[in-house]
């Protein structure tokens, strides 16, 4: 996974298999957005910048579709 630095209310990620990432992350009731950025593929994401409870759901979540646990 990469992460470009951001100026914006959101970070741009770059993961493998984003599609998956994005409908797992999704199954679990965290929402972020594929990219429609010009120039990016299906693997990056936009991840919305929230509160320190909800990263910490986000980074939970991202950390088991990452490495292959079940939802």
């Amino acid at each position: 996974m990469r992460c470009y630095d951001a100026a914006a209310n959101f970070v741009l990620c770059r993961v493998p298999d984003g599609p998956r990432v994005h409908r797992r992350l999704l199954d679990r009731g965290v929402a972020v957005r594929p990219s429609t950025f010009p120039g990016l593929d299906t693997d990056h994401l936009r991840i919305a910048v929230r509160d320190p409870d909800a990263t910490a759901v986000l980074v939970a979540a991202l950390s088991d579709v990452l490495t292959g646990a079940a939802v």
